[in-house]
């Protein structure tokens, strides 16, 4: 996130060369085409295709003797066979409880509307499909009107916004590092969300004019504290997730 902006504001220079033009406004379409040049470049030069099965049947030694071979074939062989005989146990095995097991069959059937599909949710999964829409709309907000707020109170140029924006986008790694390896081994999830929530409404708050005059020092620190905030409540939010599935894999 902090190379875009970054980017842009390095990338505000006007010079032509013959009848190309290159201003703010062409120079990110020639550099993202110059970046997928050299990607493309390297990937035609680098890429190697993966050594298939046949290929590693076909290096044997020649010196191998024929009951090598034969054993060899048996066992690139062995796994699919022993795979259908296990299929067909576990088929005459299922065909003893599919009483039992319609219902839940049932229950797995996709659903064929977005209402059923929303029944189908625990609580805790609406509430956190619910806390990631509002974060996420917390933080487009921030960084789609940064730009009108900026050149409209402060006067800001496009390279000082976008070193605001990039210097939002480099907290976004130790943010995360701190949430993975301190915060959420100290506290509980559901204490660091509530925790994260507050310090992003109060960001949201902060970020209104309501008495004092606007100025930079609380634009900033108000969209240092919504953005930081916001960023926590997605890395718990991520690592619940991941536990939660882990658990379900193991639980199966």
């Amino acid at each position: 996130m902090a190379c875009g902006p970054a980017l842009a504001g390095l990338l505000q220079t006007n010079f032509k060369i013959y009848k190309l033009t290159f201003n703010q406004d062409t120079l990110p379409g020639w550099v993202m085409a110059f970046a997928w040049l050299i990607y493309l470049i390297w990937l035609w030069i680098s890429f190697r295709e993966p050594a298939q099965e046949k290929d590693e049947v076909n290096n044997v030694p020649q010196n191998s003797n024929a009951a090598e071979n034969d054993a060899l074939e048996r066992g690139v062989v062995q796994p699919l066979l022993l795979k259908s005989v296990g299929d067909e146990q576990d088929n005459e095995g299922d065909q003893e409880g599919d009483g039992s097991e319609e219902a839940q069959e049932e229950s797995r059937r996709p659903a064929n509307s977005i209402v059923e599909a929303y029944r189908l949710l625990t609580p805790s999964v609406k509430v956190q499909l619910l806390i990631y829409f509002m974060l996420k709309y917390a933080m487009e907000v921030l960084l789609s009107e940064s730009s009108v707020v900026t050149t409209y109170y402060f006067s800001w140029s496009t390279s000082t916004v976008a070193i605001f924006l990039a210097c939002l986008g480099l907290t976004v790694l130790p943010v995360n590092i701190l949430v993975g390896s301190y915060i959420s081994n100290i506290f509980e999830d559901r204490q660091i969300l509530l925790a994260s929530e507050i310090m992003v409404c109060l960001g949201i708050l902060l970020s209104f004019q309501v008495i004092i005059p606007y100025s930079v020092p609380q634009y900033v620190c108000s969209g240092l504290l919504m953005f930081v905030s916001a960023e926590v409540l997605e890395g718990v939010i991520s690592i619940f997730r991941l536990f939660s599935s882990l658990r379900n894999i193991v639980g199966s």
